[in-house]
């Protein structure tokens, strides 16, 4: 699918070209659109006062990231980013919002790094990246009809970046592989930890 921003001269709007479908093209200029919002009204929200801005008021700024449109065009998923600069903590929920308007939904729960949606090509479940159980970044899959997310993956070094097959029987995921371990699962494990 090859997408970009048009405009032309005398034009006051920007348009998303794309050569996937018309109902495709529509979802995911309303999640660049529903985006935007987020990221004005998050800004506006420190605008009150004149002050210099600080490194405190850019971490205290949730930020939106990573928008993936449904297949059927229906919803978009995206990532929050939080970060607690007293305690030192980062964390990243996923959220769910209709590409026509509506109240997000909270995915993820707990201060735990959770990102990457993906949604399978049938749109019933969710991958997504998480490091909530052995703090290692391992795949995640959450069926969006309810229930509570079920690890896919345990590699000793974390996994990243859920890709779903067109068939929806697999996944592909990058990371960080060490030659000389070969199949050994305990030397994986040292060489990622250190």
């Amino acid at each position: 699918m090859a997408c970009g921003w048009s405009w032309r001269p005398g034009q006051t709007r920007t348009r998303l070209t794309s050569s996937s479908s018309p109902k495709l093209r529509e979802a995911t200029m309303k999640a660049k659109t529903f985006l935007t919002i987020v990221l004005t009204l998050a800004t506006a929200a420190y605008a009150g006062e004149k002050r210099a801005f600080t490194i405190a008021d850019h971490f205290r700024v949730v930020g939106v990231a990573d928008p993936q449109v449904s297949p059927d065009g229906t919803w978009v998923a995206y990532v929050t980013n939080h970060t607690d600069l007293e305690r030192g903590k980062r964390w990243s929920h996923i959220w769910l919002v209709p590409t026509a308007g509506g109240t997000p939904r909270q995915l993820t729960q707990g201060e735990f790094a959770n990102s990457s949606p993906a949604f399978s090509p049938d749109g019933k479940f969710l991958a997504f990246v998480s490091n909530r159980e052995d703090k290692t970044p391992q795949v995640y899959l959450l069926p969006l009809a309810g229930g509570e997310p079920r690890k896919l993956t345990s590699f000793p070094g974390g996994v990243g970046d859920p890709i779903w097959h067109p068939s929806g029987k697999f996944l592909a995921v990058t990371a960080q592989v060490y030659p000389e371990c070969g199949a050994n699962v305990e030397c994986h494990k040292k060489i990622a930890e250190g």
